[in-house]
């Protein structure tokens, strides 16, 4: 009994991790997997965005913002995507996963040169569609400006030569064509908030003079 429940632990981690190494060839190879497997029209695209589009916050604030996936019908299985930051403006403070797909590839980010690297993926259980959300990013801002983009990036230089490119990859192994809509942050000086102004009550006490007439 004890073997056959060891057997089945050991054959469901291979499972995995073939499963894992198959998915990271796919997402991470750039351009190679073009011709092997096309990417569908685009009536079947997928939307990637920055949620919300635009936020203004104060400096010196942390916020975060959304990437969510727009995959209609879509069975998703794996994503890969690049996004740039202007890090005079800008500076990542934490990146938290989403809860479809828990399996993470790739996770990075540089405050320096302004780039977040983030691959997710489902190994196990259905894959989802519909909109759901990919990352959560938090942000802290350092300086003021009237408008800084958060821009999704096609294809990621990487320092040691070679490219790697967006993907989202459906349950049968298709490339799906992506729009991406890019997302704006406003970093403004904080507003006090005003303190509220006391409110007097005044009370009227009567005073009585005391008249002398002539006699």
């Amino acid at each position: 009994m004890f073997g056959g429940t060891m057997q089945n632990k050991k054959n469901r981690a291979r499972l995995a991790a073939a499963f894992a190494l198959f998915l990271i060839a796919m997402l991470a190879t750039a351009g190679a997997t073009r011709g092997a497997t096309p990417c569908r029209q685009d009536a079947d695209s997928v939307i990637l965005e920055v949620v919300p589009p635009d936020r203004i916050v104060a400096v010196g604030s942390t916020f975060t913002v959304q990437i969510v996936l727009e995959a209609g019908a879509h069975e998703i299985i794996g994503a890969q995507l690049f996004l740039d930051f202007d890090p005079a403006y800008l500076q990542v403070v934490e990146l938290k996963d989403g809860n479809q797909l828990t399996d993470i590839l790739l996770k990075s980010f540089d405050n320096a040169l302004g780039q977040i690297n983030y691959a997710p993926a489902r190994l196990f259980g259905p894959p989802p569609s519909g909109t759901f959300e990919l990352l959560t990013i938090e942000f802290q801002a350092t300086n003021l400006t009237v408008g800084t983009p958060l821009t999704f990036v096609r294809t990621r230089q990487l320092s040691g030569g070679g490219t790697m490119d967006m993907k989202i990859v459906s349950h049968d192994g298709a490339q799906l064509p992506v729009i991406t809509r890019d997302g704006r942050v406003i970093i403004a000086n904080a507003t006090p908030t005003p303190s509220p102004e006391p409110t007097c009550v005044s009370t009227c006490t009567p005073v009585w003079h005391r008249l002398r007439l002539p006699l």
